[in-house]
């Protein structure tokens, strides 16, 4: 009894300084480390760097995105900020870095989520894609913007920037896919009707007539294949269609007359007249006019009758 005794003691003592000692060993390195190991940076006194500030990041990325000043920026600040505005002289005095700028915006916006600077965060990451030509992300990008902030201050811009990368984004497929075409002809529409005195018009109404052209255009030519298939029904189709929609494009007067030409040619006079007198009353100066107005002379007798 009294040796059972005596064991359980001796275990009770014994555990915790077992435990004790490799808790000390645990805390204390071998002998062959040194306690007071320090990095480069302790030895040659260099400071630790700290992360940057959200107005310090939000700088970086606008000086990215704006361009660095060279040199010549430095010594020559007046004539730099001249220069600022010029697509091949600015590159003398600055340095731009989109896909940096990109990157550190994102950074502040993940860091920071609700920084004063979010909206013009936003704003240039869209502006750094359309500069890069990644059209697909800046249209997102623009969309973002004005889905987070529909009434800032460059609102306004950012529709006309949609529009400008469907535009650029139908250059892909300039004749076979024009969906891109038909999405600009529909958002420069957009803009026109949303901001009736904005200061894009004039760039809108520009790029809304080429949209225009090109659809006519591709219209046109389903017009002319079916046609040389002497297909006249589909053919007329697409020519009335082509009229009809774009009636002030530079080859409405030709669709018109084509149409005109089908028409005649599946011996459907009245709608024949009709072309030919709608061609004539608003295209005077139309090369196509004499055989139109030829075919008229010709069927001068139901000319009334079509009219009516």
């Amino acid at each position: 009894m009294r040796s059972f005794l005596f064991f359980v003691v001796l275990v009770l003592i014994a555990v915790p300084a077992v435990s004790g000692l490799a808790q000390a060993q645990t805390n204390n390195p071998p002998f062959w480390e040194d306690k007071d190991k320090k990095s480069l940076g302790d030895i040659f006194g260099i400071k630790k760097k700290e992360p940057p500030s959200e107005e310090e990041l939000y700088q970086e990325a606008l000086l990215n995105f704006e361009g660095k000043p060279t040199w010549l920026a430095r010594h020559n600040p007046e004539k730099a900020e001249q220069a600022r505005g010029s697509k091949y002289k600015s590159w003398f005095y600055f340095r731009t870095n989109y896909t940096k700028s990109i990157e550190l915006f994102q950074k502040l916006v993940y860091e920071y989520p609700f920084t004063r600077h979010l909206a013009d965060a936003d704003f240039y990451i869209a502006e750094a894609y359309f500069k890069t030509k990644d059209y697909e992300i800046a249209l997102q990008a623009y969309q973002d913007f004005l889905t987070r902030h529909p009434r800032h201050p460059k609102a306004e811009y950012a529709h006309y920037q949609i529009a400008l990368c469907h535009y650029e984004r139908r250059k892909k497929n300039p004749l076979r896919d024009q969906s891109e075409t038909m999405e600009a002809r529909q958002a420069f529409q957009a803009l026109l009707i949303s901001y009736p005195e904005t200061v894009y018009r004039k760039d809108a109404e520009d790029y809304l007539k080429k949209c225009e052209e090109l659809l006519m255009e591709k219209e046109v030519r389903i017009g002319d294949f079916y046609y040389k298939k002497k297909e006249y029904w589909s053919a007329s189709l697409r020519y009335q269609r082509a009229w009809a929609e774009f009636p002030k494009t530079s080859k409405a007067d030709y669709a018109l007359f084509r149409a005109g030409v089908c028409y005649q040619k599946l011996e459907r006079k009245n709608d024949a007249l009709r072309a030919f007198t709608e061609l004539k009353a608003s295209y005077p100066e139309s090369p196509h006019l004499k055989e139109a107005e030829q075919y008229l002379k010709d069927n001068d007798d139901t000319e009334g009758k079509a009219e009516n």
